[in-house]
């Protein structure tokens, strides 16, 4: 389970990275102390894992995320020491009610990786897209922020279908009108006083108004 990574060697991410904050809030809750912390970027992580030189690694991202979607393709290679690349690797199982205090319960299945047999149990983090609040400013300055904070807004609520539709399966999950804690919603991204002004419009020529009326 997680507190065998007691003594071990684990990639983490970089500094500030949410892999590395989650990974530094499991330790601290589930009192794990590994004996070398591996500040890497995901892909390296994931090399050294593969070559023996760290013990396990920790990384956030929505489901299915491509990097472990293609240890696919390294079923039947094999390593220097003879061995597949993937002999002894595994998603390790996060079942731990402590750590379901902070995170919601999830699964981990054939459907995300095919490298999966069994469905592993894990965590999922909520994530949220964080403003600062120009709701309040009256300045040129915060008055046009405002709008631009609430024009991304409106445009992830009114193409949640197409992003659904086209976009990674994360989508399906995304709400926009979800009560997360003590966060309150931000007055730019749903009131109209953010709405970006429009253009005024160039006068036309004569020759395009009479091409308007064919």
């Amino acid at each position: 389970d997680f507190k065998g990574l007691n003594g071990k060697k684990v990639a983490v991410g970089p500094d500030g990275s949410g892999s590395w904050l989650t990974a530094m809030n499991l330790f601290s809750m589930m009192e794990v102390t590994p004996g070398t912390i591996v500040r890497a970027e995901h892909t390296d992580a994931l090399m050294d894992l593969l070559k023996g030189k760290v013990d396990a690694m920790i990384f956030v991202g929505g489901k299915p995320v491509q990097l472990f979607k293609n240890l696919d393709k390294l079923k039947d290679r094999k390593s220097e020491s003879g061995q597949t690349l993937l002999e002894g690797v595994h998603f390790l199982p996060l079942t731990s009610e402590s750590m379901a205090k902070e995170y919601s319960k999830a699964t981990l299945s054939s459907a995300d990786y095919s490298i999966i047999s069994d469905e592993v149990p894990t965590l999922a983090v909520t994530s949220a897209l964080i403003s600062y609040d120009f709701s309040k400013r009256t300045d040129a300055y915060g008055k046009r922020r405002c709008a631009l904070v609430h024009t991304l807004s409106q445009t992830v609520r009114t193409k949640l279908e197409w992003l659904r539709k086209e976009g990674h399966p994360k989508w399906h999950e995304v709400n926009p009108d979800a009560e997360i804690g003590l966060w309150q919603k931000d007055a730019c991204a749903v009131g109209t006083a953010g709405a970006l002004p429009k253009k005024p419009e160039a006068p036309m020529e004569p020759l395009e108004k009479e091409l308007l009326k064919i």
